[in-house]
C-alpha cells in the first residue's frame, strides 16, 4: 500500500457506503489505509473498522450512529443522496441535505486543525444564485430534521425540485461555513 493520499491511519467517516460513490469512496480509504466508519441505511460491503446503520432522515438513527463514531474524526465524506424521483422532494430534502447538515455539525466538535469535509454536490444545485433567497430561508431553520420536515409541509409549492433544491442548499451550506471552519483549519467543499 502506498499512501499517495494521506490518509494511512486516519479516523474517517462515510455516507452512503453501501452503494455507488460512497462505497467506492470508502473502499478507496480503506485502500489507503484509513480506518474508515461506514454509515448507511442498506448493509455495507467494505471491510470498514465499523459499519453502522444510519437513515439520514431520521433523528434519532443519526444520533444512534454518531454514539458509534469514533472520539476523533479526520475527514468526513458524505456521499449519502437520493434522486427524486423516485424519492419523493420530503425524502430527497431530508436525505440530501437535512441529515447530512445534522451529521456534520454533529460531527464537528469531534474534528481538529487539518481535518476535512467533502460532501457530494452535483450540476443540478448550480441555480443556487436564482433560488438564493428560498435556500437561506431553508437554512436559517434549526439543525433539527423535524424543522426541515416542518417547512417543507408548510410550504408544498414553494420547492419544484427536491434534487436540485437539496443540492442548491448543500452548496450555499457549504459556501456559508468554509470561512468560519477555515479559522478552526477544517476544509469543507462540495465536490
Amino acid at each position: 500500500m502506498i499512501d499517495l493520499l494521506g490518509y494511512a491511519g486516519k479516523q474517517v467517516v462515510v455516507t452512503g457506503a453501501a452503494s455507488g460513490m460512497g462505497a467506492a469512496t470508502a473502499q478507496l480509504l480503506l485502500d489507503q489505509g484509513a480506518v474508515v466508519t461506514a454509515l448507511d441505511i442498506a448493509p455495507v460491503n467494505v471491510s470498514a473498522a465499523v459499519s453502522l446503520h444510519a437513515d439520514m432522515q431520521d433523528q434519532a438513527s443519526l444520533d444512534a450512529a454518531l454514539s458509534h463514531c469514533p472520539a476523533r474524526v479526520d475527514a468526513l465524506f458524505n456521499c449519502a443522496g437520493v434522486p427524486s424521483p423516485p424519492a419523493s422532494l420530503e425524502d430527497t430534502v431530508l436525505i440530501n441535505f437535512c441529515g447530512l447538515r445534522y451529521l456534520t455539525e454533529s460531527l464537528l466538535g469531534r474534528m481538529g486543525e487539518g481535518s476535512a469535509i467533502a460532501s457530494i454536490a452535483s450540476t443540478a444545485g448550480m441555480g443556487w444564485r436564482n433560488c438564493k433567497p428560498l435556500v437561506d430561508e431553508f437554512l436559517a431553520l434549526d439543525n433539527a430534521l423535524a424543522a426541515g420536515r416542518a417547512w417543507l409541509a408548510a410550504n408544498p409549492d414553494e420547492v419544484a425540485d427536491g434534487y436540485g433544491f437539496s443540492k442548491q442548499c448543500l452548496i450555499v451550506y457549504t459556501k456559508s461555513q468554509a470561512a468560519t471552519l477555515a479559522q478552526r483549519g477544517i476544509r469543507i467543499n462540495t465536490i
